[in-house]
C-alpha cells in the first residue's frame, strides 16, 4: 500500500513538472510570435497590434497552413505573381502539414 501511495505521489509530481515545462514552452513561442509581429511592423514595442494588421491580419486569420504569417507576407509581397500554376502548387506544398500515416496512399499512374 505504501508503495502505491509513493508511486501515485511521484506520478502527480511528474505531471506537475510536465505542465510547468509545457507552460514555459508556450511562453517562449508567444515571445517568438510577438517578435515576428514587431519585425513585420504589425505591433509596436509595447506589443500593441497596429492598424497595418487589418488587411494582412484578416488574411492570416483565414489561412490554416503551417505558417500563416509567412504565407500572408508571400501573398502581399507578390511572390506568386510571376509563377506558373505548377510552380505555385509546388511552393505551397511545402507549407502543408501532413501527419504520419501508417498506411501509404495508392496513387494512380498519370
Amino acid at each position: 500500500m505504501a508503495y502505491h501511495d509513493q508511486a501515485e505521489q511521484e506520478y502527480k509530481t511528474l505531471c506537475d513538472e510536465l505542465r510547468k515545462a509545457q507552460s514555459v514552452q508556450q511562453l517562449e513561442e508567444l515571445d517568438h510570435r510577438k517578435r515576428v509581429l514587431r519585425r513585420l511592423e504589425c505591433a509596436d514595442k509595447s506589443d500593441i497590434i497596429t492598424v497595418k494588421l487589418c488587411g494582412t491580419g484578416c488574411c492570416a486569420c483565414e489561412l490554416s497552413a503551417s505558417n500563416e504569417l509567412m504565407l500572408t507576407e508571400m501573398f502581399y509581397g507578390g511572390v506568386f505573381t510571376d509563377l506558373t500554376p505548377a510552380q505555385i502548387a509546388a511552393l505551397l506544398s511545402c507549407l502543408v502539414f501532413q501527419e504520419y500515416a501508417r498506411r501509404t496512399a495508392k496513387l494512380s499512374v498519370e
